[in-house]
């Protein structure tokens, strides 16, 4: 029976990695500054998605820098969506044509669309668009000239006929005067 050869004396199967240990560096910066996606990842090395999730299982540092980074993206929007929402104020150089500098004070003010966006993923049992409504009862279903009869049978049992005639159409008005004279 022949030994078994030590891992690392076997030959390597397949094709060779074209990961690199400088892209965990680059990815991150990707990540970090335009908030890159596996997919993004993939376009910018020249590999696949597949490729991409494979680096993640087999490279750790590859992982642990692209995750950091999306945390740190997430939490710059996060923070400037919140300024958007309560408003903010910044300092700022007013330049004129004589090339003097005005250093000032701008101020953005709150925007209610950022504020709604805020509200409604932080909070959204009290800020959702949509309202769950249970309504009990029975539908009935009516007619028209059956609801035009009950309209009639109101009208005279309150005397409204005289409130009524010249703001309603004399059609729905129509044998009202010869049941009233009944």
């Amino acid at each position: 029976m022949t030994k078994r050869k030590p891992p690392e004396l076997k030959k390597k199967v397949g094709r060779p990695s074209r990961y690199k240990p400088k892209y965990a560096k680059q990815a991150a910066q990707l990540c970090e500054r335009f908030a890159a996606v596996d997919a993004d990842l993939a376009d910018f090395f020249d590999v696949s998605i597949v490729t991409i999730n494979a680096w993640k299982l087999r490279y750790p540092e590859f992982l642990e820098s692209i995750s950091g980074s999306k945390e740190i993206a997430d939490a710059r929007v996060r923070d400037s969506l919140f300024d958007r929402a309560v408003g903010y104020s910044y300092d700022a150089l007013k330049i004129l044509g004589s090339g003097d500098k005005i250093p000032y004070r701008e101020h953005i003010p709150p925007d209610i669309t950022a504020a709604t966006f805020w509200l409604k993923n932080r909070q959204p049992e009290l800020w959702r668009d949509r309202h769950e409504h249970t309504v009990g009862g029975t539908v009935v279903q009516k007619t028209s000239e059956e609801i035009r009869k009950e309209f009639v049978q109101f009208v005279l049992e309150n005397n409204l006929l005289e409130e009524l005639y010249g703001l309603l159409p004399p059609k729905l008005l129509e044998g009202v005067a010869n049941k009233r004279d009944d």
